[in-house]
């Protein structure tokens, strides 16, 4: 298992939006690199204290060419790494994903500057070089 470390996760954390009573949107984009593995750790941005979730989307190329594509993405925090996606499958053909209307994690507040990563759940069967993959979170604080 290796972890790979994403500049923004190493930024300070934004504490504010740059406009009073709107939400801050955190980002990352992942270049696909190195062959990743089941239980890769992909460490993405960082995230305040007293920031309340408002949103999370996982959008992704299409990170597998194989036949039967078999890569899985899990977003999370130090918590819990599935907060946001679990094995989410959307790296397999591309997409998108977002945290669904009442979803737990909607609302939720950090009661310390965290760190948003994905992990590997299942390697791609034949990883598509270059291609990437994007968290965005919103929140407020």
């Amino acid at each position: 298992m290796a972890t790979y470390t994403h500049a923004n996760a190493q930024a300070p954390v934004q504490r504010t939006s740059l406009s009073a009573g709107q939400p801050v949107t955190g980002h990352a984009r992942f270049t696909l690199g190195p062959t990743l593995q089941a239980g890769d750790v992909i460490r993405l941005f960082r995230v305040p204290q007293g920031a309340r979730i408002r949103n999370c989307l996982l959008f992704a190329q299409k990170l597998d060419s194989n036949a039967s594509p078999a890569i899985t993405l899990s977003v999370g925090d130090s918590t819990s790494p599935t907060r946001f996606f679990n094995a989410s499958n959307v790296g397999q053909a591309g997409g998108q994903a977002e945290l669904a209307v009442g979803a737990a994690p909607k609302g939720q507040e950090y009661l310390t500057d965290d760190t948003i990563f994905a992990t590997i759940g299942a390697a791609a069967a034949t990883q598509v070089a270059g291609a990437t993959f994007d968290v965005f979170l919103d929140y407020n604080t």
